[in-house]
């Protein structure tokens, strides 16, 4: 299993300016903007799906948005998509679920990332386990995530009021 050692070490290697901060809760989104005081706008979400066929989909996207999963399914050629379990998300990324870091993980195919992101100076994602979050560009999050750049189908999470 990977975790943030590995993380820091590929942000090493690579000559990535990122950060891991240490967080009370990271496991969602929002914990995650919650620990550092941050805007759930300045969050990426790495959601992993699996296709028809057992294969993984990373959609990498904002913190604050949901996926509409059929149209996403239809944008990137798939029949169907779903959730990953727990244990794929492990066997697909090599991070755990709650954990998973856009950069770094073992998933180098069909990984997508929501154009909005670009837009930010920084954003705070997974950092390989729910107890850090990597600050990062979004330029090098898209580059050594080797990401394609598309308008994922969101929606908004339902208003509070």
């Amino acid at each position: 299993m990977l975790g943030p050692d590995d993380l820091r070490r590929f942000l090493r290697e690579h000559g990535i300016d990122g950060e891991l901060l240490p967080v009370a809760e990271g496991h969602t989104s929002g914990k995650a903007a919650g620990s550092l005081d941050i805007p759930l706008e300045e969050v990426a979400k790495t959601i992993v799906f699996v296709d028809q066929e057992g294969r993984p989909v990373l959609a990498i996207v904002r913190g604050a948005v949901r996926i509409r999963q059929n149209d996403f399914a239809r944008k990137v050629g798939a029949r169907k998509l779903r959730l990953a379990t727990p244990e794929e998300v492990l066997r697909f990324t090599g991070f755990p679920a709650g954990g998973v870091s856009p950069v770094a993980n073992l998933c180098e195919h069909r990984v997508y990332m929501d154009d909005a992101l670009m837009a930010k100076e920084h954003v705070y994602a997974g950092g390989g386990s729910d107890s850090f979050i990597l600050k990062i560009r979004p330029a090098d999050m898209l580059r050594e995530s080797k990401a394609e750049l598309m308008e994922v189908p969101v929606q908004p999470p339902p208003s509070d009021g």
